[in-house]
């Protein structure tokens, strides 16, 4: 028994240069329910994203929730066949990336994964061969798990659940250039920050990034300051930017006091306090 995923998965159809068509809504199944215990989740398909690879396959994600895990189909005419007359694609289903996987048996029997709070995807662009796919999906705590694909989603490396180097994120980004470097940016919850970490190995596994979107060779290689030479001993730039701060709010007009109307005496110096 299968449970729908998208109400309106509408893929573009060029009918010439000076119009475009849709092809018709379609619904991705998805297993109605996981796990086989006497009590199992109830499958939702929830946040859809979408990616089409450079060598024309279409991905397409959903979340389940934590910690169900994500959902993932594909499209790729070679393999899956040619789209129907309206235009739909027959979609194949690639199951669930971070399933656990060498544990996937256990997590499968709970209906569990090390994931589903968030998804994102991106695809490489390699000069030759099957595009890489690279996959995370937010744990919130200890944070994202990573894992990647290099058959088009058939399978998927075994993923890593702590990809992001600082815990308690959320809502993480992918994207991919040449043919393994993956960028992956996420919200810090404890900071408000966005943390960017890089990827050399197609999406398993992210290198340090002090965060902020700084990358830390140039952190260490930047010159600090310079006092310049009309400022005075101790100057630094952060003392002048509050200085800057300060005159600015100087410089405003000082409130003065009102003339009093016609028949109305001033205030009492008591009531009132010019500065």
């Amino acid at each position: 028994m299968k449970a729908r995923l998208l109400p309106a998965l509408a893929l573009a159809i060029s009918a010439g240069p000076a119009s475009a068509q849709y092809s018709p809504n379609q619904e991705l199944a998805l297993p109605l329910t996981a796990g086989q215990l006497p009590v199992t989740f109830i499958v939702r398909g929830l946040e859809p994203s979408l990616r089409v690879g450079p060598d024309g396959a279409v991905y397409v994600s959903s979340i389940r929730g934590v910690p169900t895990g994500v959902d993932l189909h594909r499209y790729f005419a070679p393999i899956d066949g040619a789209p129907a007359a309206n235009g739909t694609y027959p979609f194949k289903y690639q199951g669930r990336p971070d399933g656990c996987g060498i544990f996937a048996a256990g997590c499968s029997a709970v209906g569990v994964a090390e994931g589903g709070g968030d998804v994102d995807i991106a695809v490489n662009f390699p000069a030759l061969g099957v595009p890489n796919l690279a996959l995370t999906s937010l744990t919130l705590a200890p944070g994202i798990t990573a894992t990647h694909s290099t058959d088009r989603g058939d399978t998927f490396a075994n993923p890593n659940p702590v990809a992001a180097l600082i815990p308690g994120d959320d809502r993480q980004w992918n994207d991919a250039t040449g043919a393994q470097t993956v960028y992956l940016s996420y919200h810090d919850v404890a900071t408000f920050n966005i943390e960017v970490q890089r990827s050399n190995d197609g999406g398993l596994t992210y290198t340090d990034a002090i965060g902020e979107a700084i990358d830390p060779p140039r952190a260490a290689s930047r010159p600090p300051t310079r006092r310049p030479s009309w400022a005075p001993s101790g100057w630094t730039a952060a003392a002048a930017r509050a200085k800057a701060t300060c005159t600015r709010s100087s410089s405003l007009p000082r409130p003065q006091p009102r003339t009093p109307a016609a028949g109305r005496s001033a205030p009492s110096t008591s009531a009132f306090h010019p500065t």
